[in-house]
């Protein structure tokens, strides 16, 4: 994470470390960003993890998604999502809150970015959807990393 902290470019993949998981988001200008946010019922671990409720994704989406509206340590600690995740614009500031962030496109070195004209299209045209858990159970990272590269990136390339 060399890149500019404090000047993100369009298109850029920004990387925030919270204090139990880490989200990822999109750059898309003017300190705003694109990211994923669970939404739907909220309840506390135990009773989803209990049995009187469940969701495939469970596991997954604990440290994958923030809680919409909710701090930034709720969605790993005291409470938990259970089915589906929203496709939100906020500013980057208010996203990150005193969390430690900074650019990530460490995937430039496997695979080339889309242009930034597509990428910023792509993401925007995302904003306001609602996904399901099994397209977002693997995380915040696939989802950013798809609108950046328009596929999924490995470390292996």
């Amino acid at each position: 994470m060399t890149e500019d902290k404090v000047h993100p470019n369009p298109g850029d993949l920004i990387e925030i470390k919270r204090r139990l998981y880490t989200q990822w988001a999109l750059y898309v200008g003017d300190g705003y960003v694109i990211h994923v946010t669970a939404i739907g019922a909220v309840q506390k671990p135990s009773e989803v993890l209990g049995g009187q409720r469940s969701s495939a994704c469970l596991p997954s989406l604990l440290f994958a998604f923030p809680i919409e509206g909710a701090p930034s340590l709720s969605a790993s600690s005291e409470s938990m999502h259970t089915g589906k995740a929203r496709v939100t614009k906020e500013l980057l500031e208010k996203l990150a809150v005193n969390d430690e962030w900074a650019v990530n496109n460490n995937y430039d070195r496997y695979r080339a970015p889309l242009p930034v004209e597509e990428i910023i299209w792509r993401a925007e045209g995302c904003i306001g959807k609602e996904l399901p858990c099994d397209v977002l159970s693997k995380g915040s990272e696939d989802f950013v990393t798809q609108l950046r590269y328009g596929g999924e990136v490995s470390a292996t390339g």
